[in-house]
């Protein structure tokens, strides 16, 4: 896009100065500094390769830190979502909680608690990440791949010893929510009674679990993310080293992530 909008610039320049030559083309000099000017205009709408690939490791770094799921997704390839362990927190919070009813069939989320899913993610990924920064890229300008390493300061936290869902489950379910909770299920079903119960008492329990995570102290990792540019201009991070899973209390949350590689 970046192209487009240098050689809109450089067009636009030409006509110009085309304009000035047929109105005063006792100039010569005139002419001469006004094609410089284009000249430098052109060069300095243009982008290299290299600021290409930082702008978008930044980018996937920002979102990551930010707990930013659906904007991080869009600067990274599904493998790399595979590979720091975005699809599996997504799986394992959805499996979590998502009960069976008491006739056997599976619990099926509202749009609403499906929000509440989404939203716990990113509290959770947000809480994992304090902050990040991205060293000197090496390579040449003009290159379609670059490796872009990084300090990510990271709180490792396992979830089955340094949280208690129940106490915070308790302390959410007050008498009002228990008298609803069972009004819904007898008038409504069960379905609707756990999507009440996801909705009111489930960002509550996130919340708790955040705050546990932030009181760790962070510690650096050091990562090296691949950026390549793709067949139709964009540019994506195509594979990681080093970062492992964002998934806490993960085996592999603080060991070196597996590589993948997706580039065209």
């Amino acid at each position: 896009m970046k192209r487009w909008i240098a050689l809109a610039v450089s067009v636009i320049m030409i006509l110009s100065l085309a304009a000035c030559s047929g109105s005063g083309a006792g100039d010569p000099a005139a002419g001469t500094e006004q094609a410089t000017e284009a000249a430098q205009v052109t060069t300095e709408a243009k982008v290299s390769n290299k600021e290409l690939a930082k702008e978008t490791a930044d980018n996937f770094f920002k979102c990551l830190s930010e707990g930013d799921i659906e904007n991080l997704k869009t600067y990274c390839t599904p493998e790399v979502q595979d590979s720091i362990g975005l699809n599996e927190l997504e799986k394992s919070f959805t499996e979590s909680f998502s009960p069976t009813t008491s006739d056997g069939e599976a619990y099926v989320p509202s749009e609403e608690a499906k929000a509440v899913l989404n939203d716990a993610v990113s509290t959770i990924i947000k809480a994992c990440v304090e902050k990040y920064e991205i060293g000197e890229i090496e390579g040449a300008d003009d290159q379609t791949s670059y490796d872009v390493p990084a300090t990510m300061y990271v709180r490792s936290v396992d979830s089955e010893s340094d949280f208690d869902v129940d106490a915070v489950l308790t302390e959410a379910l007050t008498e009002d929510m228990i008298t609803e909770i069972t009004r819904i299920a007898q008038e409504e079903g069960e379905n609707a009674m756990y999507d009440y119960m996801m909705v009111n008492m489930m960002p509550k329990m996130f919340e708790s679990m955040a705050a546990v995570i932030e009181q760790k102290e962070s510690e650096p990792q050091e990562a090296t993310i691949t950026v390549e540019e793709q067949a139709d201009g964009t540019w994506l991070v195509t594979s990681t080293s080093g970062m492992g899973s964002m998934v806490p209390g993960s085996g592999n949350s603080t060991e070196t992530g597996a590589e993948t590689s997706t580039g065209e």
